[in-house]
């Protein structure tokens, strides 16, 4: 009696008239063990070399390696905010280098955005405040200040319904104000736009 051979793939007997001849038991189980093999091969190479392909196949089709990374974005917006967090924590010095060198690189844009923010601002403050409530709104920005020289915690004012949301707009007032931390301040942001 012949004794049966397993598939590669799946382990499952293949039939005796493909005995002798097939490592698999079916197509489907050869295209899936050809690929796992491919991977495996792909895996065994060093991370030096495995690095070294993927930046040449990046550089032969910009495209779609711009379009893989950002369908890879959205699919992953949580865990590349955590990512970025954890470096931004783990490399201070580099962090702030950076963005040292995108503000001089980037000046007009800079000033676009701090022209638009006053705006903004402007726009979204009533005429109808009275004296008291303007003063209000300025002990907000020293009462952050206080904060993050007490606690050694950088703390912002931030407005609780954005000036300018996508769903709605909040106004400029001492009721829409509150006093966060810039990590809290940040998240909110981060998961508004990304909420909208």
């Amino acid at each position: 009696m012949v004794e049966l051979r397993q598939c590669k793939n799946c382990q499952a007997p293949i039939p005796p008239e493909k005995n002798l001849r097939f490592k698999y038991c079916s197509t489907e189980c050869r295209q899936l063990g050809e690929r796992a093999g491919k991977k495996r091969k792909s895996l065994e190479r060093s991370p030096e070399k495995r690095a070294e392909d993927s930046r040449r196949w990046r550089q032969k089709n910009p495209e779609k390696s711009r379009e893989n990374s950002r369908k890879w974005r959205e699919k992953n917006r949580e865990k590349l905010r955590a990512l970025v967090v954890a470096w931004n924590k783990k490399n201070p010095k580099r962090m702030v280098e950076v963005n040292a060198r995108w503000h001089r690189a980037n000046r007009d844009k800079r000033k676009v955005y701090y022209r638009n923010r006053a705006n903004s601002i402007k726009r979204a403050t009533p005429s109808w405040l009275t004296k008291d409530q303007r003063e209000e709104m300025v002990d907000f920005k020293k009462w952050a200040h206080a904060k993050t020289i007490y606690t050694g915690v950088k703390h912002e004012v931030d407005h609780i319904i954005p000036l300018q949301g996508k769903v709605v707009c909040g106004l400029h007032v001492p009721w829409n104000l509150q006093i966060l931390t810039q990590h809290e301040n940040h998240v909110k942001a981060y998961s508004c736009s990304s909420d909208g």
